[in-house]
Formats: C-alpha cells, structure tokens, sequence
C-alpha cells in the first residue's frame, strides 16, 4: 500500500529517458537529476547491455510463464530498467571523462552544449567506449550485477503475479494480465538483490500494490484494527485489504484525497491521535510522513513492518551504555513511533552532523526540500557539467489532511488528536486482560516478520552513491577498503561485529542494507540471509506485553506529555511570543512563619516543593538500572526538542538531582534522598564511560563539555553538594582524578569562556569543589583554566570584555553569558589561587559592563543578536542576575561602593519591572533562567543583605503572585506553551529549588551563582 500515480509508458525497447517524475525518485539515490536531454545522452552509454538484459529478461519471463507472457506484461517488464542505479554507477565516470576531454582540447564544437553533444556522440564509438570500460574495472562488473537483480527481481515479480492474478479479485482487481496500464517499480527501497515494491495499475482506475517480502505483518494488524473497531473506537478505523502469500503479498491501493469539511477533518486527528495509541502499544517504529496517506478523513499507515520491535542488545564496553540509557529513554514513548513532530540528528555519509523532521505529522506541503545536501548536476548538456551539493526538491508528501486546497497541520488539532489518543489507550487498558491472554489476539503474531531500523536510508544511499566514486570503480584494493568503513558502525551493539559484516554485503550488493525478525524472535535476519543470534535481548512479543501491561493512569499522564511537548516543538521557534500571566496584585504581605521577617510561610512553600519532587519521581524513566527523564530543550535556531536528560546542570541529572537532595534535606523524606543518591551513582558511572571512550571519540561529546549545559561541570557541581550533605567524598574525589589529566586540553579547546557554556561556569564549580575537598592538584585545576579565562578577555582602555562566538562575537553583559558570570568565576578563583592579577581583571570587566547601561546607568542592555527587546530583567541576561554576581562579588572584593551602587541599581530595575503595572504583577514563567523565581532569588538576596523594608515586601508581593500564577496555571516552565520539562534552570527542578531558596536559604546556597555548599566556609 502506497502512493501512486498513473503515467503512460511508451511502447518499444527498454528505454534510458528519465521523465521528470523520476527526478525526485532519482533524488533518493543521491543525485538529482539534470536536464533530460543531458541525462538521456549520457545513458545511452550504457543501452547494449541494458539491451541484453531486456532480452535475457524477456526469454526467462516466456519460459516460466509461457502463454501468461503476455507482451504487455513483457513490455512493462523491460521498459524500466533500474535508471537509478545506473546513474550512481555510470553517470559521474562519464563527465569525469567529459571533463578531462575539455581540459585536453579534444571536444569540437564552438559552443559548451555543442562540445556537450560531441563527447554524447563519441560514447556510441566502439572503440572510445570500450576504453572507458576497461579503465573503469569495477564499473561493468557494478552494472552487471546490478542487470543480474533486476532480471531476478523482475522474474519473480512475474512469476507472483501470474500464479496470484486470480485471488487479486479479493483486492477488487477485475482484469486480465493483457489490461495493465503501468506497473511504478521501485516504489520503495532496494532490497534483497534489487527486490523493491511495485503498484500494478490497470484499466479503469484498478491498482493493487506488491510486495516481495512477507506482509503477515500487516494482515494481522488490520485484523486489530477491527478489534478496535469491535470494542467501540469512534470514529471507526478503515482497514485496507492484504493478501499474504508467505515470502510476498498484495495489498489494496489507497490514494490521497481531500476532506470535504472542518469536521472531516477534526476525525482525521482523531482518529491519528488513537493510531499513536495503538502503535505504542504494539512498538512500532518508523511512521514518518512517506509512510501515511491522508485519504479524506482516514489516514492510512503504510509500511506497516516495523511492529513489535524487540529491543536491541548493548555492548558492554566503552559509550555504549550511555547511548543504551539514552535508546531506552527514548523508546518508552511515543517519539519512538515516529510520527509526532521530532527532528531526529544523524550522521551523513561525511561524517557530518545533520537533523530533519520527516516524521508523520509533520510537512504536508506542496514543496519540501531533501534534510540532506545532496549532490546535483550543474551546467547540465555542457561541456563543464559538475557536482555540487544542495538540498534537492522532494515529491510533496500526503501525510497530512486538506481543506479547500489548503494542508490542516497537526498543532491546530492538538486538543482532538489527544482525546483520539486518550480514548484508544483506555480501550487498550480496558480490554489488556484479552489482549494478554493465553491464545489473545496478540498471539496470532507469533512468527510475523517485523523490520528492524538499524541506519537512516539517506545515509545508506549516500554511502552507496559514493560508493561508486570514479576512483573507487577504477581500483578494487580501495573500494574494498572503504566499503570497509561500514563496519566501524554498531560498536554500541553486542551483535555489533555481525551486524555491520551484514551490513556491508547489502550494501556492496547495492541495495539498502534490511534487517528482520521474527516477533517473537531474539535473531536478527539480515537482508543478505545471515541469522545473527541473540542480537535481541528481548524478542518483540514479550516487549509489548510488557508495554501494555504498564498502561496505566501515570503512563498516560506522561505520554500525553509528551503529545503536548511534541505540537509545541512543531510550531515553537524561540519564546518571544510567550504570554505574560497578569496576576492582580495583593500588596497584603504574605503570612510569615515562626514571626521571621525574611520568609513567608515555610510550610507552604516548601509543600509545593514536595509535589514537584513528587511529580518528578512519577516522570523518572529507568533502564537497566539508570535514570533520566525527557525534556524539552532549545536547538538554537532549531527550535525546541524533546530530548533525553543529560548529566548538564541546565536541564539535566544533575540539576535535577541537586534539587531531589536539598528537598529531602529541608522536607526531612528520604525518598527523595534515594532517587538523588541513585541518580548520583548513575552521573558517575555515565561521566566515568565518557572519559574513558574520549581518547578514541572523535565527535564532540556533550558529556564531558564545560559550563553548566555541559556534563562534566554539571557532575562536578552536583557530587559536590552530594559530598557536602552526605559526608560522602569518594565520589566527588574520584571524578576529581579522572577529570585531572584531560581538563588543560579541554579548557585550551574553549571558545565559550561563559557561565552556561564555557570555562567561566567550570572554574565556578571546580572553586565550590575546592571548598569541599581542597587539595593542591584542585587549585592547580582552578589557575590553568581561570587564566585561561583572563587570557580570552579583549581589553579596551581600562575595561575588559570577552567576545561570544556564539552570539556573531558580540560583547555581552549580564551573568549566563557576559562579564558578570566571568567576573564572579575569576574573582573566586583569585580566592583560592591567591592571583591578584585576576582582580584587577574583575575591576576591568564590571567597568565594561558599567559602559553598557544607559545614560542614566539605569540598565543592563541585551546585546544578543536578533532579540525583540532592549533590555531583559532575568538572571540569565539583565539586572537580577547581575545584581546576584555583584552580591557574590561583595564576599571578594569586600567594601566596594561602586558594587554597592550597582546593587541598589539592580534592585530598583528589578523593582520598576514589578511595579509599573499598578493592578498586577506581570510573571513570564516560573523558571530560574528567564522566570520570576530566578528575578525572586535576587529580590529576596538583596532585601536580606540591604534590610531595605520596601525591597523586602516587594519580594513577599512577588511571592505571592508566583503562588497565585501556579494555583491558576500550573507550573509555568521556561519552554513553549508553559509545558512541563524536568531541569533545574527552565523546569521543575528549579522551581522547587527557587521555593527552597525562599523558605530555607541558610541551608539552601544560592546555586544561579553556582554557590559552594553552605555548611563550608
């Protein structure tokens, strides 16, 4: 089952004209196509022995089939020879010829198309071509056996097709073999020696789809989908009809269309949203947008091979236990099936980094370009014809529903897609008890085949397209070495070896590299034939009765969660249109505990602290023994993401677990202390594998980056305060030695130097380290990468400043990422290293920061590029956060007046943002970053320090209206849409942690300034 159009195929001989609706298939193969007449002329190089193919092909069809053989059929046979192919292998040998003809002067002509049309002539010359034959070896050895597959392929198509033509009037095909209008080959990948679906279209409309593998598969899952329907899913779900042959089967042809009204469709969506559901259930995999159709009101799934997925055995060595824990994160969800919004990073055939989102809700347009550069023909039909490359123009999917012309994306429809969802998944947990049973529907996929995904296809036929490089098809010594290169891939996977010995022969074979098994199965099958036994550590039959039997009201709670995350990612580039939550102000001061003057009630605000522990102890997601949540996390100008926690203190373990350990110290329950000293163990273990693999790692590994997005400061910060609350140092001081011998490399690497990303946020944390376990070798640490720091600065006049790469070289101020945050960094490393210089560098950058504030010095500007504000009152960029490094800063640099004029200044902007409304409070969010609690730690720090009463009940006010916007509102994160995500400086982790800052900040440090311990001098 799959899209298809009707085209008209000329009668005659096997042709080498590419049409124009070949270019976006040719465009898969790596290449997009040129100009015709270009391609058409270059092609023809290769006509005799497509020729003998044809010829080969029609004899074999006439002896299998004999009166069957009709010469229709034998014409829709040979008329499509594998073009695609045939351009990878020939196509780029013949304008490297081309080329070097022009260099050396021997094409005629007066014009680049004349001396084009030359060199196409010469290619029919007997003598001319056999030259290029024999100094390309490999090349007619490659298309040989290319010819070879398609002859086999194509036999036993034929041979399907007319021992199976009388049952396809199941399918509702009313024909004859003499009535085929058109048979689309290769409408989906190359497989097992050239093997690829094929729609059959014949008179009056007639199409019936072939595949030439097992589809027990999809029969089975229409058959729960009528158990679905039975049970009472509305708005019904259609079903397509299949016939199972063993080795191959038909399917019904279902073709796009459009609803006919808003209602039609809102049931689209619903019934997507209870596609999702059920599709989780079953651990399927790989929905992307190719692999819908949206006809009218009803999606139809196509390629349904990928169910009942088992789940992949890890090596034990090296980073594969992090990417296991990061796998398994990830496929106890639904991002797992493949069709919420999701930009999925991969790795090219070059080595480079690249992301798309080709998922099944996602595109619907009438145009979209390739994820990938691809290579494309330039100054096609002339004489300097070259490669370069560019994302290509792709076919417009139809994955999605249209109204009047116009494509109704997945986000508007959140609301109905869920209520799908949600009515599906209780359906589900209903009936379970039938499901599971002894002899249940879940049993007639004993034996089903399902499709494992181990590569992206763009990647593989990248890999095949160089493949067949000029100097790879001149010398068979080096194309054996780089198809070798594929079995550096897997080294994560217990079967890794096997798997990409596999791997390797499909893909010198020139097909897509398949990998199956049986549900419930543990053996990988590859595509080749070689069983691979015990690469499943669970076969897919166990996996999802293991699914269903943890459906379930907190489940359904998370994996609507991740819905809402998902449509918010869709739409969500940056938070500037975020709303700003109009609390109406109560100047009424909040009810203070035990007669206190410096904290509203404890009791209160510490409960709302618990139910955040409480909520992340429901959304905690464990694996093999580790512990991690998902979280959405900006990807720059790539919008948001849900992704995986890493061991960052931003949004990652260690945040979350810094939060999880002063909970249970302040609220005196242990369960929060356990899920804190697990998490621990795991940050050790996770950080300890990275290090260990970093000497033969080439990428970068955001495990052992430096700042507080990176996992090395993160892990450092966090053991610290575990040490300091447990009187337990042999984890911290472990991780002390490991860091050691590599920290001078990864500081002179630096091009960051800020709090968030860079050397200023690791001095800080290595300075908390020091006052907690100090050694000579720590303050060595501390002076290496604190000059570092100082050496980076660019000096003007008096002033000092540190360019940020990151932000088009711009100077910032401010603390996450300009001189406030590396001011505070050198000025504690001065403390601890006794380096006088380091101050008088401080001085310098609180001057440059001083320069930056308007006429009146009354602000801290946003430098930042392409912001939509002047001025931002945050602690990542603005007055309080400032004012929280100049409060830091005091402990230093002791009684300074002009640190004490920046104060006050920080405290009246901060106090102007709140009381320029006179009716409410505005609160933006809840966050410790660009939130009201990041703004209240420094309120409530700086009323504190000063005694001023009016700052103080600004601070209580603000309390209050923080209270009063997460009784109304819930838990405002730092992300799009307000939506929960777990970390400590845009999620619930530090919420709470701002709530214990304000009933308990003696025993709570202030961690915005990544602070030491309290309890330490």
């Amino acid at each position: 089952m799959t899209r298809g159009g009707r085209a008209s195929a000329a009668r005659g001989r096997p042709h080498l004209r590419v049409p124009a609706d070949r270019i976006a298939e040719l465009s898969k193969y790596g290449v997009r196509m040129a100009p015709e007449h270009a391609i058409d002329s270059l092609l023809q190089f290769s006509k005799r022995i497509v020729d003998a193919a044809a010829a080969d092909l029609t004899e074999k069809v006439k002896e299998r089939l004999g009166s069957l053989a009709a010469e229709p059929l034998l014409h829709h046979l040979t008329a499509a020879p594998p073009r695609a192919g045939l351009a990878r292998i020939v196509l780029r040998i013949l304008v490297l010829e081309l080329n070097v003809q022009r260099v050396e002067g021997l094409l005629r002509g007066a014009t680049p198309a004349e001396r084009f049309d030359f060199f196409s002539g010469r290619l029919s010359d007997t003598d001319f071509a056999r030259r290029i034959w024999r100094d390309y070896p490999l090349m007619r050895a490659e298309c040989r056996r290319l010819l070879a597959h398609w002859v086999s392929a194509r036999c036993a198509f034929a041979e399907h097709l007319a021992a199976d033509f009388g049952l396809l009037r199941g399918l509702d095909v009313h024909a004859d073999l003499r009535e085929i209008d058109e048979i689309s080959f290769d409408a989906g990948d190359s497989h097992e020696k050239g093997r690829s679906v094929a729609i059959v279209h014949f008179g009056r409309g007639q199409s019936v789809v072939y595949k030439p593998r097992a589809v027990s598969m999809e029969a089975r899952f229409q058959a729960l989908v009528d158990w679905v329907n039975a049970k009472g899913f509305e708005p019904r779900l259609r079903t397509v009809r299949v016939l199972d042959r063993g080795d191959h089967g038909w399917l019904e042809h279902v073709r796009g269309g459009e609803c006919d009204t808003s209602a039609a469709v809102e049931r689209f969506y619903r019934r997507q949203g209870g596609y999702l559901a059920l599709l989780h259930a079953l651990r399927a995999r790989d929905l992307h947008m190719d692999n819908v159709i949206a006809a009218g009101e009803h999606p139809f799934l196509v390629d349904l091979e990928c169910l009942f997925t088992g789940e992949l055995n890890a090596s034990q060595s090296d980073s594969a236990g992090d990417e296991a824990l990061m796998r398994g994160l990830f496929d106890s969800t639904v991002l797992a099936v493949g069709m919420l919004p999701f930009s999925r990073p991969r790795t090219d055939a070059a080595g480079r980094q690249t992301s798309g989102d080709v998922s099944g809700l996602n595109g619907g347009g009438d145009t979209r370009l390739s994820t990938d550069a691809l290579p494309q023909w330039v100054d096609a039909g002339t004489d300097t014809m070259r490669l370069a490359h560019g994302r290509a123009p792709l076919p417009a999917s139809a994955n999605l529903p249209r109204l009047g012309g116009e494509v109704r994306r997945f986000d508007e429809y959140r609301d109905v897609f869920l209520a799908g969802f949600e009515r599906m998944y209780g359906l589900i947990l209903a009936h379970a008890g039938e499901l599971l049973a002894e002899g249940g529907l879940l049993e007639t996929f004993r034996g089903a085949r399902t499709r494992h995904i181990l590569g992206a296809t763009q990647t593989y036929n990248a890999f095949l397209w160089a493949s067949c490089h000029p100097h790879l098809l001149r010398d068979l010594e080096q194309r054996e070495k780089y198809l070798d290169r594929a079995l550096s891939r897997h080294r994560g996977l217990a079967a890794g070896a096997e798997i990409a010995a596999s791997e390797r022969a499909q893909l010198a074979a020139g097909d897509i590299p398949l990998f199956t098994a049986d549900a419930d199965g543990t053996c990988l099958i590859g595509g080749d034939g070689r069983v691979i036994p015990g690469a499943l550590v669970q076969d897919g039959l166990s996996a999802v009765r293991e699914r269903i039997a943890g459906f379930g009201d907190d489940d359904l709670r998370r994996q609507r969660w991740m819905v809402e995350c998902a449509a918010a990612t869709a739409v969500a580039g940056d938070l500037d249109g975020a709303p700003v939550f109009r609390v109406p102000r109560d100047d009424r001061p909040v009810r203070r505990w035990s007669g206190s003057q410096e904290a509203p009630d404890a009791g209160t605000v510490v409960g709302h602290a618990v139910e955040i522990g409480e909520e992340l102890i429901r959304s905690a997601l464990r694996h093999e023994g580790e512990i991690g949540w998902l979280g959405l996390a900006s990807m720059g100008e790539g919008g948001w993401q849900l992704m995986p926690t890493g061991l960052d203190l931003y949004s990652g373990n260690s945040g979350i677990a810094l939060f999880l350990a002063y909970l249970a110290r302040v609220s005196g329950q242990d369960r929060f202390h356990e899920l804190a000293r697990d998490i621990s163990y795991g940050v050790v273990r996770r950080l300890e594998r990275a290090i260990s693999f970093r000497p033969r790692e080439r990428r970068q590994n955001a495990l052992l980056a430096l700042g507080m997005s990176g996992g090395m400061t993160g892990a450092l910060y966090f053991l610290t305060h575990w040490a300091a609350l447990t009187a337990d140092t042999v984890p911290l001081a472990r991780l002390i030695d490991d860091i050691a011998p590599g920290m001078e490399e990864i500081c002179d690497a630096d091009e960051i130097l800020d709090v968030v990303g860079g050397a200023a946020g690791h001095v800080l944390a290595l300075c908390a380290a020091w006052r907690v376990v100090p050694s000579d070798g720590l303050a060595g640490l501390i002076g290496k990468a604190s000059t570092h720091l100082a050496e980076r600065g660019v000096r003007t006049g008096d002033q000092i400043s540190w360019p940020a790469a990151h932000f088009d070289n711009l100077a910032l101020g401010g603390f996450a990422h300009g001189a406030s945050g590396i001011a505070l960094a050198l000025a504690r490393a001065a403390r601890v290293t006794g380096d006088d210089a380091h101050l008088e560098t401080v001085r310098a950058a609180l001057r440059f920061e001083r320069s930056l504030r308007d006429e009146h010095g009354e602000a801290w500007p946003d430098l930042r590029p392409n912001v939509p504000w002047e001025t931002m009152v945050a602690w990542c960029h603005g007055a309080p956060g400032a004012g929280l490094a100049r409060l830091a800063l005091a402990e230093t640099l002791g009684d300074d007046t002009s640190l004490a004029a920046d104060i006050e200044v920080a405290a009246r902007v901060t106090a102007d943002y709140y009381e320029a409304a006179k009716e409410y409070y505005p609160v933006r969010n809840l966050s410790l970053c660009h939130g009201d609690l990041g703004n209240l730690d420094f309120l409530w720090s700086a009323a504190r320090r000063t005694g001023e009463g009016d700052l103080l009940h600004l601070a209580e006010n603000v309390t209050t209206a923080v209270l009063a916007a997460q009784r109304d509102y819930g838990w405002i994160c730092g992300v799009p849409r307000g939506l929960r995500t777990p970390g400590l400086l845009l999620g619930l982790a530090g919420i709470g942690l701002g709530y214990l800052r304000i009933a308990d900040p003696a025993r709570v440090p202030c961690l915005l300034t990544l602070d030491a311990p309290a309890d330490n001098p």
